[in-house]
């Protein structure tokens, strides 16, 4: 029987971790762009574009630092965890509506899923090859 290191993890835990890791980013992005938009004088008339660039930026850190953290099957991971997240973000807004969302509201988080595939695509961490180094 094969003996598991400290850091290793299985999928569901790798799943679930990417996962709170986006729910944490997005809800500190959050906090920021409220604080912006907190400073304007009218800030009702930016809150579509806040919520849909605290979405993007979301995706973005947790698509690379998810595929990142995981190096064999990175991409797997961080498309996975961006679906869980983007499932439970659309929980969160159901019940918080009473089951009223918005078409803008699922096109945000399908646009926050594909952001954080693309990035977990391009962030996947390099194996293989090593460089030269030249004198």
């Amino acid at each position: 029987m094969k003996k598991r290191s400290k850091r290793e993890f299985g999928l569901t835990a790798m799943l679930l971790m990417g996962a709170a890791f986006a729910i944490a980013v997005l809800i500190g992005v959050s906090f920021i762009l409220a604080v912006a938009a907190n400073m304007m004088k009218d800030p009702t008339s930016l809150i579509g574009a806040f919520s849909l660039a605290s979405l993007l930026i979301t995706g973005i850190v947790s698509g690379s630092v998810t595929s990142r953290v995981r190096g064999d099957g990175g991409v797997l991971i961080g498309s996975l965890s961006s679906v869980i997240a983007g499932a439970v973000i659309l929980i969160i807004g159901l019940v918080l509506t009473r089951g009223a969302l918005s078409f803008g509201t699922v096109i945000n988080v399908l646009a926050f899923i594909g952001v954080s595939v693309i990035a977990s695509v391009i962030g996947k961490k390099k194996t293989g090859k090593k460089r030269r180094r030249y004198s």
